[in-house]
């Protein structure tokens, strides 16, 4: 091969790699301009936390935790009854509901199983007084665990990139539900206990009349 050709050559890579490389950097931006785009998305828009009075966590091997509202309590309804901690509910389910989108996925394929939701790790149902409000399927994380792809059941063709904090602790409830902790019992005081009498010493006894 002739010192031409190689040169030839040469430049062709050259030009190939930056050409990648600059295809790459332009798909960043993309993505990021898509996440920048959807940060305000709700993933529940139509969803209130007052709204819902039940919800139900399936894992893909059959468990389940559900809860129920009660006026202002929450309470486990399965897999055992038990009163759940009420405000580590609220505040779950609250932040579910305001949990926004960082990116949409509207695959050109049929296929779910890239994203996990072919058979799903988990599936959420929140229920309010009118029946189901809101059904998710949640798949795999991305690579760098910090978000889940998710599906709702009202829209097939539409995956959801949510941010894996909240998800998460839905996810604990199946193995470890919300139970209401057990209060710490109150501490009660203990008696003072009673004086005992000193017996005078023999320094300061009262000294008796001789009989003599």
């Amino acid at each position: 091969m002739s010192i031409r050709t190689t040169i030839i050559l040469l430049v062709v890579l050259l030009l190939l790699g930056g050409y990648v490389f600059w295809s790459g950097q332009n798909a960043d931006e993309t993505d990021e301009t898509a996440l920048e785009d959807t940060e305000t998305t709700p993933l529940l828009p139509e969803v209130a936390p007052a709204d819902v009075q039940a919800i139900a966590v399936t894992s893909a091997n059959g468990e389940e935790v559900s809860l129920l509202r009660q006026d202002d309590a929450w309470s486990i309804i399965a897999p055992a009854a038990a009163p759940a901690d009420t405000m580590q509910v609220t505040q779950v389910i609250s932040e579910l509901v305001q949990l926004n989108v960082t990116r949409v996925i509207t695959p050109t394929e049929p296929d779910l199983a890239p994203y996990g939701l072919d058979d799903p790790a988990y599936e959420v149902e929140l229920a309010g007084e009118e029946g189901v409000l809101a059904q998710l399927y949640l798949g795999a994380t991305n690579p760098n665990q910090t978000a889940t792809y998710v599906r709702r059941d009202d829209e097939e063709e539409v995956i959801y990139l949510v941010s894996s904090f909240t998800l998460n602790s839905l996810q604990e409830w199946v193995t470890t539900p919300p139970i209401q902790p057990t209060p710490l019992p109150t501490p009660t005081a203990l008696p003072t206990p009673a004086a005992t009498p000193t017996a005078p010493s023999a320094a300061t006894a009262t000294p008796t009349a001789d009989s003599s």
